[in-house]
């Protein structure tokens, strides 16, 4: 699956920055990164540094304008939701934005 993911991502990385560039993600999950190719991705690879390769994975060149994309080994976006948010009156409102924040990431 991972190297499916890293192919899809190698193939199409305009995409991938299109849904990260996307404003809720940005505002939502990516610390309000600019709209910038290089802001998103980074901030993205660091919410997931984690689990990320130190190193390239196998298949690609250090150099691959991607690469910080490539090392990661999951892909995820969060952030966590403070009680007030849950207990106003626009909660439900405002979960369901969150969680349509990330649907362009699962289903791209």
């Amino acid at each position: 699956m991972l190297a499916l993911i890293r192919e899809d991502i190698d193939e199409h990385a305009d995409r991938w920055k299109e849904v990260l560039r996307a404003p809720a993600m940005r505002r939502e999950f990516l610390g309000r990164a600019p709209d910038d190719d290089d802001a998103v991705v980074k901030a993205f690879a660091h919410h997931n540094r984690e689990s990320a390769l130190k190193t390239k994975p196998k298949g690609y060149e250090a150099d691959n304008p991607n690469i910080l994309l490539l090392r990661l080994r999951s892909f995820t976006v969060g952030r966590p939701i403070a009680d007030a948010e849950m207990l106003a009156p626009d909660a439900q409102e405002r979960i369901a934005a969150l969680i349509g924040a990330m649907e362009p990431l699962v289903s791209s």
